[in-house]
């Protein structure tokens, strides 16, 4: 699977970072609680809101309480085997996911209450913090309350509330109104055939300027040359998630497309480049795709 892995994560990368549209995503969403055994359960009253691709770090799913006081984000990420040691390698997760949205090396999490993270998530282990965002992902909102628990072998929660002021009780109402909404399942049950998508990466807006950077200091392409393949990128990028977001093809379907067309990309980008940049530029999506893998625990 890591040949197929390489182009089709890099392909999902690019698509959550550059695609900047705004959609519900409802489809990909419950696809992702239906085939990792998962339930969800909505407040009351609770509205989907919008989700814009264009803030960087990709989620699934959002909410907004009636009073739009608080935006709550989720997303999943399925994890496709045990680990040897799965409250460090979750741990790890947690912690490089809230870096990415604080840019502070000393993020204060805690263990969530064993017996809360049993009984209200039937999860395995779980974190919980506040965040002082300082990246696009917060949309204005000056905090961040996160919780995040996991399931061995099946997947990891993230669950974000925005805010501004943390006031009681309304801002504690929000919380208790709504922090049990997705559960795990004992088992997953009748999901044998099912495929959940590659899961989105967290890559930044700012990840075609290191493109940019990349091809002319160690490409050492004309200008010219180096905008021609800035060019492709978008273009591929723009094609991918146009692959991802499309709720009628089934998962199956979308990989198939997505090898095909990092084929299409890969013949495009030899021909600007010719075979000895084009060795090199390979050779650096590879380092691409190992570190968005190892920053998303796959």
């Amino acid at each position: 699977m890591k040949k197929i892995g390489v182009f089709v994560i890099v392909f999902l990368s690019l698509a959550s970072s550059s695609n900047c549209q705004s959609f519900y995503n409802r489809d990909v969403f419950f696809s992702k609680i239906s085939s990792l055994g998962l339930s969800f359960t909505q407040s009351r009253d609770y509205k989907e809101v919008k989700i814009d691709t264009s803030k960087g770090i990709a989620y699934d799913y959002a909410l907004s309480d009636p009073q739009n006081l608080c935006e709550i984000r989720y997303k999943i990420i399925p994890i496709a085997t045990k680990q040897i040691n799965p409250n460090l390698f979750f741990k790890s997760n947690v912690v490089g996911f809230c870096f990415d949205l604080t840019k502070d090396l000393k993020v204060k999490l805690h263990d969530f209450p064993s017996d809360a993270v049993k009984n209200d998530f039937n999860a395995d282990f779980g974190l919980e913090g506040y965040l002082v965002p300082k990246v696009p992902f917060a949309n204005g909102f000056k905090n961040i309350y996160i919780i995040s628990y996991y399931k061995t072998g099946r997947a990891i929660i993230y669950v974000f509330y925005l805010f501004n002021v943390f006031k009681q009780p309304e801002f504690g109402r929000i919380v208790k109104e709504s922090y049990k909404a997705i559960r795990f399942f004992e088992k997953i049950e009748n999901n044998t055939n099912k495929i959940v998508s590659p899961p989105m990466q967290n890559i930044s807006p700012t990840n075609f300027t290191n493109h940019l950077k990349f091809y002319k200091d160690s490409l050492h392409l004309s200008d010219e040359k180096a905008n021609s393949l800035m060019a492709i990128d978008k273009k591929y990028s723009n094609l991918a998630a146009e692959i991802k977001f499309d709720s009628s093809v089934a998962a199956k379907e979308k990989i198939s497309k997505l090898l095909s067309l990092s084929g299409k990309k890969r013949k495009e980008v030899n021909n600007l480049l010719g075979d000895q940049d084009f060795s090199k530029w390979n050779e650096w999506q590879k380092k691409q795709f190992h570190t968005s893998m190892m920053k998303n625990g796959n």
